[in-house]
């Protein structure tokens, strides 16, 4: 980089529309030492561009940190990301700035969700219900996140974000709710369902690409067979779907489920 430099390669050059800046590149790498020499070069620690991660902050914020190299404690640890992500804060990075396809650098932290990195964002002031990007707010990224790998962490932040208090009823158009994006997972997690609902997730909510959240639990698991379905209270609307009939959701359970029962009907509603 240096010889690069001393021939007058522009420091903060945006590159193709993906990437924009090449500490854009850097921090998603996770070169602690790359990320220091082009700060250290005069590199814009805000600089605009590209459309993955928009910002630097962004791009160290999005890294996804392998279990291989977390088991070889080396130099791509998720202890380097945070001292990446610290790094950038310390030379003025601005947390809340939007940009990119997830908006803020919470959000982008959401979707490899750690808990000790969205700690550190919440810490330096990260607004966490910001809205923008492709996927809705911090709370519903960390919910939609559809990898087997991720899913504990992923539970953690989730507590740690509604504790901190995040909009559990907050909608997206991609998304719908905190609560349809649990349910709409291949990889269904009863625990992240059960959390939001005792935060007081709105249960007969609609909106977003599944309509509903027994909508979205009725999708498909990981193998194309496997549909799970949680049993919600007792008291409540199971039939508030919009504009789907009762009796047509029915035939879909019985349908995909083999006759499980998902409890007693409402008064009035009947089934084919």
């Amino acid at each position: 980089m240096q010889l690069l430099l001393d021939h007058g390669a522009q420091v903060d050059q945006l590159g193709d529309d993906s990437w924009g800046t090449a500490l854009q590149l850097a921090c998603n790498q996770g070169s602690m030492e790359a990320v220091q020499f082009l700060l250290d070069h005069g590199a814009d620690v805000n600089a605009e561009g590209g459309s993955r991660f928009g910002t630097p902050l962004q791009a160290a914020a999005r890294r996804k940190v392998l279990a291989w190299t977390l088991a070889r404690c080396d130099k791509y640890s998720q202890q380097t990301k945070v001292l990446i992500l610290e790094l950038l804060l310390d030379s003025g990075a601005m947390i809340n700035q939007q940009g990119g396809e997830w908006g803020s650098t919470l959000q982008a932290a959401c979707q490899n969700p750690d808990v000790k990195v969205l700690r550190l964002l919440l810490e330096r002031g990260a607004d966490i219900n910001a809205s923008g990007g492709m996927n809705g707010s911090a709370l519903m990224i960390a919910c939609g996140v559809n990898d087997e790998d991720d899913a504990m962490n992923s539970t953690e932040c989730i507590q740690l974000l509604l504790e901190c208090g995040a909009d559990v009823n907050a909608q997206s158009e991609e998304h719908g709710t905190a609560l349809m994006a649990a349910c709409g997972v291949h990889f269904k997690d009863a625990e992240r369902v059960q959390m939001l609902l005792n935060h007081g997730a709105n249960v007969n909510a609609q909106g977003g690409k599944y309509g509903t959240a027994l909508m979205a639990a009725c999708q498909e698991g990981e193998d194309r067979r496997d549909i799970r379905v949680w049993r919600f209270p007792p008291d409540r609307d199971y039939f508030s779907l919009g504009s789907v009939p009762v009796a047509q959701l029915s035939k879909l359970w019985d349908r995909a489920l083999g006759g499980l029962q998902l409890g007693p009907l409402r008064a009035g509603a009947t089934a084919a």
